[in-house]
């Protein structure tokens, strides 16, 4: 992680910013006077607040609903984040604000800080920023407090995007700004729901493979020049009769039928010409299960690229297998924090990403997961809301819809709060996998955002940030 994250630097409140690329705050009172004050965060989900509440932080600082903190930098210093670490979780909503011309101007707003919340802002120049707190559950205690700007980044960092073939045809979309903008961000994309090696250990179409092959060769033709590498995410589950998946007939039948299946996949990556193969195996759970996983990706990447889809969770894979991989498509949605939010920035972002570089892969081979869909606090299994269809009046900053939908267990009708990632939360989760120096983010799926047309697209979001970072302030 860069050093934002490690060290600190003595200043007070009103000194001159330190360093070139971030300005860093013992603020008001003497806050954050050594590392120690700092805690390391590998709470489970279900104990996180009480761990938080419990840790012992010295020289924090309180602030109340209406209550704003301020920042004299002594000059107009350049800057493009803030960075706030909380203790516990009380923050419901806050909002930064910059002196520009002689007036306040809102530059961000969010609601929860939980734990760590990486605030991207934009270009900023000011002697002056205001953080209050517009609502709360109870004083919101803040025990860390970064202004900076970010740091340049020399490698690549990478979008990939997962793409449904069946959602339209792409004929239509030649010409679609809203459709062929997604490739001024996205530098590699995985075509979704369509091949998938069949009992025979064939790669089969769950169209035709005329479909297949001629919504492909329509995508290049709307990529056209720009740099894009183009996978192929191949299932390979064996369900039971009941339709449900069955891991273990899922691994025996890796291992009985591996060379068949590695020669079909040659086969199919050659002919169409892709760059990679993407496997989703959800999830294996046996230490024989993730042998068997381990089976097909090694022997896949003898002959083409391959990548995962992978949950924070339950990572089994040896480092011979980490090292076959190009990267991680980290799933880090579906996940429900305890008051029933979805994809969160600590529990999506900071946390997930942590986990996974505790299983031994390299940070340069992990991609963040950003979900363009929501999910209900009541965690129904029948409501989707997209930011296509669901978001049209969020605008930048709000992460909540009221979602109507329709129980098919019961036939009836429900409403329940939803929540999606707004187009700042994705801001942030860029901003922070630039931070920690990971590979780059991943956008499931394409079809779910809002049109590149859009001001408020979740695929712009991301583009504003790697731009940013690659431009002089």
């Amino acid at each position: 992680m860069r050093r934002i994250f490690s060290n600190f630097v003595p200043t007070v409140l009103n000194a001159v910013p330190v360093g070139a690329d971030y300005i860093a705050f013992h603020d008001f009172h003497k806050m954050l006077k050594n590392c120690k004050n700092r805690f390391s965060y590998k709470a489970n989900n279900e104990n996180f607040t009480k761990k938080l509440n419990n840790s012992s932080f010295s020289d924090c600082v309180s602030l109340s609903k209406g209550q704003t903190l301020d920042l004299d930098f002594g000059k107009e210093i350049c800057f493009d984040t803030v960075s706030l670490w909380e203790k516990g979780d009380n923050c419901l909503l806050f909002e930064i604000s910059a002196l520009k011309n002689g007036e306040w101007q809102t530059v961000y707003r969010q609601d929860r800080i939980l734990c760590c919340h990486t605030c991207f802002l934009g270009k900023i120049t000011s002697q002056k920023l205001k953080i209050e707190i517009l609502d709360c559950k109870n004083d919101v205690t803040l025990r860390g407090l970064y202004v900076y700007k970010s740091e340049y980044r020399k490698e690549s960092f990478k979008v990939s995007q997962y793409l449904r073939l069946d959602q339209q045809n792409f004929s239509e979309l030649i010409n679609n700004e809203g459709f062929s903008g997604y490739y001024d961000t996205v530098t590699d994309v995985i075509l979704f729901e369509e091949a998938f090696i069949n009992e025979n250990a064939d790669i089969a179409f769950h169209h035709s493979e005329e479909f297949f092959a001629r919504q492909l060769e329509t995508l290049r033709k709307i990529i056209d020049e720009r740099e894009v590498k183009i996978w192929c995410c191949l299932f390979f589950d064996r369900k039971s009769k009941n339709g449900h998946r069955n891991l273990n007939m899922t691994k025996d039948f890796i291992n009985k039928n591996i060379v068949k299946i590695s020669h079909s996949i040659k086969r199919f990556t050659e002919k169409y010409g892709l760059y990679g193969i993407d496997y989703d195996w959800e999830f294996p759970k046996t230490l024989s299960q993730w042998k068997a996983y381990s089976l097909i990706v090694e022997r896949t990447a003898k002959f083409t690229k391959v990548s995962v889809a992978l949950p924070p969770w339950g990572i089994m894979f040896g480092s011979h297998t980490v090292k076959s991989i190009e990267h991680v498509n980290l799933m880090a949605y579906d996940l429900f924090d305890n008051i029933g939010n979805h994809s969160n920035s600590y529990l999506g972002g900071y946390n997930a990403v942590r986990k996974v570089m505790n299983t031994g892969f390299e940070k340069s081979q992990i991609l963040l997961g950003i979900p363009t869909y929501g999910r209900t606090v009541d965690r129904s299994e029948y409501a989707w809301p997209t930011v296509r269809d669901d978001c049209r009046e969020n605008g930048m900053w709000n992460n909540a819809i009221q979602f109507e939908y329709k129980d098919l267990k019961t036939g009836k009708t429900k409403t329940s709060k939803a929540y999606l990632n707004s187009y700042a939360e994705v801001r942030d989760k860029t901003a922070l996998s630039l931070d920690f120096g990971i590979g780059g983010v991943m956008v499931f799926r394409a079809f779910c955002d809002a049109p590149y047309t859009s001001p408020y697209c979740l695929h712009k979001a991301v583009n504003e940030v790697v731009i940013n970072n690659q431009s002089k302030m």
